[in-house]
């Protein structure tokens, strides 16, 4: 019986320190050779990916006069802009038309946000004050909304957000104390 044991002992060393070191080499060769055919991969896709800034940054051939994509498009979202748009158009935040603004309400989602002039307060539908401006209606849209007269209309894009604000001017009313009650 001692043998036997000894001899099972024996075999189950033997079998581990060899399933131990010719398993884990072939497991080491495996994962080295899918490293590098992973860093090959990502190697084409670089420059796969270089050439195809190369076309799009590409100037439009003078025998094509069909514009570049950079010039049609902001964004992968495929929102088009005329070529012909100053940068100040291109931007993320940026004041549109009131037509603008009914040709794509179908399309966006939209919000109608009040400006109360005498405390320079920015609500939403809920009357709940926005307090970061700038991120929601952009810089340009504060700055134009102190100069306003009163219930007149701005019409804001986000493209960040893909939102489009309508802010009503109201001057007649005090955010504070009318809102509020303060």
């Amino acid at each position: 019986m001692k043998r036997w044991l000894i001899g099972g002992f024996v075999g189950a060393i033997v079998g581990f320190v060899g399933g131990y070191f010719f398993g884990g080499m072939n497991c080491a060769k495996h994962y080295r050779n899918t490293i590098e055919d992973l860093e090959r991969e990502n190697e084409r896709l670089l420059n796969e990916t270089e050439e195809e800034k190369e076309k799009i940054n590409a100037p439009k051939d003078e025998n094509n006069s069909r514009p570049t994509l950079r010039n049609n498009y902001d964004n992968l979202t495929g929102i088009y802009r005329d070529p012909a748009d100053t940068e100040d158009e291109r931007a993320d935040i940026h004041i549109i038309s009131e037509q603008q603004f009914k040709d794509d309400l179908n399309y966006r989602d939209n919000e109608t946000l009040t400006w109360y002039k005498e405390d320079g307060v920015l609500a939403d539908s809920a009357d709940m004050p926005i307090h970061s401006e700038e991120d929601v209606i952009g810089v340009e849209a504060l700055d134009k909304l102190e100069n306003m007269g009163d219930d007149e209309f701005l019409y804001v894009s986000n493209d960040i957000e893909d939102k489009m604000y309508e802010i009503i001017v109201e001057g007649s009313m005090s955010y504070y104390r009318d809102i509020v009650g303060g």
